[in-house]
Order: structure tokens, then sequence, then C-alpha cells
């Protein structure tokens, strides 16, 4: 089989290709760019992915460790070919069995591949079983061992022998060890089984042997218990008759005084069916009782006096007072404006001029007697006019004294200060005439409703008692007519009661009747006591029924007597047959191991030939022989010395070298010319010599088979275009 191109959605990989062409094909990748990733790929195209694979400290399982990076289903495809044919291979994944869906096709007609399906994809291409190309044409990073298996084993095998490859000496051997194990392992296995199995059946024997003698004397006291108890449901029964009639008669009873109270209840009932409502009586109740406690205010009385004024101000309105105060006080100013005249003066000068006048004129003097007279006329003329405004002024003084004599003496300068405190004196005493008169309405008024709700009161209770004539009778009448109703609703509770504590009863007691009590003597007994008297012979019988069926049980789990005679016959025989089949077992195991070493000495010494030929080219002739058994236990040696050296005693790239010995010699001699082979980073740990001289074998190698080398170096891919 060769591999053309591979296209796969794997891990990091997201529909990425990857061609090959025939021969040696080295792909330097860097790290985390998809070396492992494709190599795991092509594993997985050949083989499928095992879905039963499951992690491991360190180690993820195939199905989660390269599940696709960008979430999208696990699938691939890749064109091989096979026997001159070109072939498809397609792999996606369906539902939660990753790259399940499988499918081969000839790629020039696209006809299904006859008999090639996921399972046998691998087989049928590379002509061997997963294990055996993983330990031999596949390495992965960091796996160059190899290790021991069967179907490896098993396939070298067949290279000495007639080729088969169903069979090897490690699985023959172990089936045959099985074999022997299963007979006898120390205190395992189907003999100590059976021997241990030969003890319990007699054992079981011996003690059924033992349970029939203890039966007998059990049945025994279980006929005296149950003659005991058909005594003890005789007297139960009589006990249960007659608490049925006491039952019976409690029934009776509280039916009685259901009945009395049904009749309690109606009959109050009826009486307060000709009273008011109660809601109506507790209104009227509380109506009394609210007039009762109403107290009515006292008859308002008049405490103000009517205020007394100046005479000035009879009969003025009060808006008027400030006027008049202010008209009598300018009147008063005008009648006091003015002054008095010297009227006797002038009289008197009017007197003395007319007494010189006859004096001048007696002496003749008649002009001065003319002027003096003149004068003295003019005095006289004055001293009247002076007397007239006297007189008139005195008038006004008069009028003015009037008018203050109404003030009640006062001065012209108190009459307005006089009016306005008369003005309010008179204004608060209106305004308590005002609440005096209101308060007087309301009053009457209060006093005409209080006596119109007693007398709608009085008539409401009229339809109770024709004797209410108070508020006292009032609300004795109302609370006898409540007394009425409390007494229907004490009724009916004693009938609710009486109704339930029936009800009780005849769920207690049930549909009971009368019954007739056996004769007998039963003093001093009580149901509860003999009731107890038969769980205790029941306990007693279960007792000794459970003993028997103990008893039973055992001897029924011990088997039965004739099948477990059957068996220990049976189990003798089996032991003969089974010693004699672990000594068959032990001697074909003598002879098989006898035969192994016949066969190893046949096989080991081509493979071992054959590794040491490819180390020798590998090491530059440092190392040319290598021994390995069939656990592929290694040691390498070289032609000039006998000594031999393990494995953990070289260094890690000469180990590695002979790993890549070991397997190139097994692809040599176990796989196809046209088996590819995959390596992963194998060349890792040689040095640069020894890196060319594995390049060299892998050329040649690869003149037969296609090779893909794997590296996160440049150096191979350097070297090869040196060579």
């Amino acid at each position: 089989m060769r591999i053309l191109r591979m296209t796969a959605t794997f891990g990091r990989l997201e529909n990425e290709t990857l061609a090959l062409q025939p021969g040696l094909n080295v792909r330097c990748m860097t790290n985390e760019a998809g070396k492992s990733t494709w190599a795991a790929f092509i594993l997985a195209m050949l083989y499928g992915v095992d879905t039963a694979e499951r992690a491991r400290p360190g180690v993820l399982p195939v199905k989660t460790k390269y599940l696709p990076w960008s979430g999208a289903p696990m699938a691939g495809r890749m064109e091989v070919e096979h026997e001159g044919r070109r072939i498809v291979l397609t792999r996606t994944s369906a539902g939660r069995v990753p790259m399940g869906q499988f499918s081969a096709v000839f790629a020039d007609s696209g006809e299904p591949v006859p008999g090639m399906t996921g399972q046998t994809c691998g087989q049928m291409l590379i002509g061997a079983s997963r294990s055996v190309f993983e330990r031999s044409a596949f390495v992965r990073q960091l796996g160059l061992g190899v290790t021991q298996d069967d179907a490896l084993e098993s396939r070298l095998s067949a290279l000495v022998t007639t080729g088969e490859e169903t069979v090897s000496f490690s699985s023959a051997q172990r089936r045959l060890r099985d074999g022997i194990n299963r007979c006898r392992h120390n205190k395992t296995g189907l003999l100590p089984d059976a021997e241990r199995e030969l003890e319990q059946v007699q054992g079981a024997l011996r003690q059924i042997h033992e349970a029939h003698r203890a039966d007998l004397a059990l049945h025994e006291q279980m006929q005296q218990l149950a003659a005991e108890r058909t005594q003890l449901e005789q007297a139960q029964r009589a006990l249960q008759a007659m608490e049925e009639n006491r039952r019976y008669a409690q029934r009776e009873q509280a039916r009685r005084a259901l009945m009395q109270a049904q009749n309690d209840r109606r009959a109050a009932q009826a009486r307060t069916s000709r009273l008011p409502h109660e809601q109506t009586l507790l209104q009227l109740e509380q109506d009394a009782l609210d007039l009762q406690r109403e107290q009515l205010p006292q008859e308002p009385v008049l405490q103000a006096v009517r205020p007394v004024c100046p005479a000035a101000f009879a009969g003025v309105a009060e808006d008027r007072l400030l006027q008049t105060a202010q008209e009598d006080m300018q009147a008063c100013s005008r009648l006091t404006a003015g002054r008095m005249y010297p009227a006797v003066l002038a009289a008197a000068m009017a007197g003395v001029l007319l007494g010189a006048a006859g004096v001048l004129a007696v002496l003749r003097w008649f002009l001065p007697a003319a002027c003096a007279g003149a004068a003295s006329a003019v005095c006289t003329a004055l001293a009247l006019l002076a007397a007239r405004a006297n007189r008139v002024r005195r008038a006004k003084l008069a009028q003015a004294q009037a008018i203050c004599a109404r003030y009640d003496g006062r001065p012209p300068e108190q009459f307005v200060p006089l009016a306005a405190s008369c003005r309010e004196a008179l204004q608060a005493y209106e305004r308590e005439v005002r609440e005096y008169r209101g308060q007087k309405a309301e009053y009457e008024r209060r006093l005409r409703s209080r006596e119109q709700r007693r007398a709608r009161m009085l008539g409401s209770v009229r339809m109770l008692t024709h004797r209410a004539e108070t508020l006292e009778d009032v609300l004795l009448a109302v609370r006898r007519a409540r007394e009425e109703y409390e007494k229907l609703r004490r009724a009916g509770q004693n009938e609710q009661a009486a109704q339930e504590r029936y009800e009780a009863v005849c769920a207690a007691v049930g549909d009971v009747r009368p019954q007739p009590v056996p004769e007998g003597r039963y003093e001093g007994m009580t149901l509860a006591g003999t009731m107890q008297a038969i769980r205790d012979n029941d306990s007693r019988m279960d007792a000794v029924r459970s003993r028997l069926d103990l008893s039973r049980g055992r001897v029924e789990a011990l088997g039965d007597e004739a099948a477990l005679h059957a068996r220990e016959e049976a189990l003798l025989q089996r032991i003969d047959m089974l010693t004699e089949r672990r000594d068959a077992l032990e001697l074909a195991s003598r002879t098989l191991a006898q035969a192994n070493e016949t066969l190893s000495a046949r096989f080991s010494p081509e493979l071992m030939r054959s590794s040491g030929e490819i180390l020798s080219e590998l090491t530059d002739g440092r190392y040319d022989r290598v021994q390995l058994d069939r656990q592929m236990n290694m040691q390498a040696g070289s032609g000039g010395s006998a000594a031999m050296h393990q494995l953990l005693a070289l260094s890690c790239g000469t180990a590695d070298q002979l790993y890549l010995s070991v397997r190139l010699a097994i692809c040599r001699l176990l796989l196809g010319p046209d088996t590819p082979i995959i390596l992963d980073d194998a060349l890792a740990m040689f040095d640069d010599a020894r890196m060319r001289l594995a390049l060299r074998v892998l050329r040649r190698e690869a003149q037969t088979r296609q090779i893909l080398l794997l590296s996160c170096h440049g150096r191979e891919a350097e070297a090869l275009a040196g060579m």
C-alpha cells in the first residue's frame, strides 16, 4: 500500500492536505505544526478511533486529544494505491462516535471495495493487525521501544512454523496455566471449590437430620397452643357481644341527646321569629345607651349688659358714633371761638366823657364839650355793641357747655375717643347677644331632637313590651330580646355539638345492633385482657411457627435431602475428574514449554541476525550483534567482544538505534514490502553522523516501501539533499 494524498480535520488540522511521494518522504515541521497529529491521523484512517479508550495519568485518549480545535466534527480523507488500484478512504463522525462512518471506493469507478469496512480496512491494506503495525512500522514520537504482544508473537511464530497466526506460546501457556489455576491455585480453583462444596453438602445433610428431631417437639407445642387459643376466641366473642351492646346504648344515648338539642333549637327559633332582627336590637340598644349617656348642655343665659353711653349717643347708630362725636367736637370748637369785649370800660369812658362835656358846657367851652359829647356818644355806641357781642358769645358758650354736658362734662377733645370706646363696647355687646341667641337656638334644637329620638325609640320598643316609658325600660326589653337570640345560638351550638358527638359515636361504634351474649362465666375478664392473651398466644404460636419455619427454611436452604445425596455423589465424581484434568494440564504445560524452547531456537536467530545487520549500519559497525527474547528484552554487542550490553546500559541515542534496528527487522520479516513506515521524530536522539547513517538505511529501505519521516529539525532534509 502507498499513501498518495490525505486531507484531515483532526486536532489542530483544519481541512489541511498532505501529499506523499513514493519512497522516502521527509517532512520538517515546527513544534505544534501537526507532526504527531498527521501520524495519529494515518493510524485513525487505517484502523479507526478506539471509543473504549480511557484517559490515563498523563495520557489522553485519541477521541479527546484530537478533537478538532475549530469545533467541527472529526473527519478525514485518504487516497492510497493498493495492488495497482487507487482507493479513496473516507471517515466522518456520526453522533457521538468519532470517525464512525467509513467508506472505501475505487477512485476510477466509485464502486465500494469488496469486504473493506471500518474494522477490516487496516488489516486488508497493511496485512497486519493494529497491534502488530504499531509495534513494527508505526513509530510515535518518543515511542521507538518494542513491547511484547500476543499478535506480534503469533506473527513471528508463523515465520518458522506453518504460517498459522492464531496462537502464540504466551497465550497458549497462559491458557494452560489458567486451566491449571482453575483446577487448583493454592486454596482457590475448581478442586478446592468442589471439596469445600462437598464439605458443605455433607454438613447440610447432618443439619437436616438434627432439624427433623427438633421439629417433632415443636409440633406438639403448636397443638397445645391451638387448643388454648380456641378457648380464648370463645371468650373474646362473648366480650365483644357485651361491648357491642354497650356501644349500642352509647349511640342511642347520643341520638336522644341530639333530638333534645334539636327540639330546644326549634323552640328558641320559634321565640325569636317574632322578634326584630338581632342587628336591629343591637342598634336599638346602642341608640338607647347613646341617648342615655348623652348630656344636654345647660340652658344659655345672657350675661352681658348693654353698655351705658353718654346722652349724646342716644339713638345714634353704631356706624355714626364717630361722625357725631367729630361734628360735636367741631361745633364746640366753633362756639368757643372768639373773645369777650370790654363793654363796661366803654360805658365808663362814655360816662366820663359825658361828664366832661357837661363840665365844658358849663364852662362854656362848647367845642370841647361837643367833642367830649361826641366821644361820649361813640363810647356809648361801642359799649352797646360790645355788650351785644358779649351776649352772643355767652349764648354760644352756653351751647358749648350744653354739648359737653351731653358727653358727661368731658372736654371736646375726648369726644372721639369716647365715641370709639362706646362703639367697641356696643359691638362686643351685640356679639354676645348674637352668640347667646345661637346657643339658645342650638339648645332648643337638641332638646327637640332628643325628645323626638326618645319618642321614636319608645315607639320602636312597643313591639317588645307595652310598658316601656323610660330608657331603662327600653334597655331592659332589648336585652331580654337579645337573650332570646343568645339562647338560640347556644341551642344551635348545642345541637351542632350533639350532632358531632352523635356522628363521632356512630363513626366509632359503626352500625351496631344488640347482640346476644353467649352463656359462660366471664367475671374478671376484659376484652383488652382477652385480646392481649390471644396476642400472647399468637406470639407464642408465631415463635413456635417461626422456629418451625426457620427450621424448614434451613432445611430448604440446605436443599432436598435426596438431591443433596445425589449432589454428594456428583461432587465425589467431579473431584476425581478435576484431579485427572489438572494432571493432564500440568503435563501439557511442561510439554509446551519444551516445544517453546525448540521454537525459540528456530525463529530468534533470523530476527537477531537481521537486527544486528541494521544496527551495524546505524552505528557504523560499533555494534553488530543483537539478542532479544520473546518478551522483547534487548541486548547489544560488538563483534570484537563477547560481552553483551543491556539496553539500560546504553546511551539514549544508541538505545533508539537498537529499537529502530529491531523495528526495521520486524518490518522486513513480518510486513509486506509495500507496507509504509511512519516515523515521528524517530531520529531526534541521533547525532549528525548516525542520523546520516540512519537516512542511508531508510533510503535503501524506501526502495521497496513508502516511508514518511516527520521531524521538527531541518537537518534530516539537508542531509538527505546532500547524499
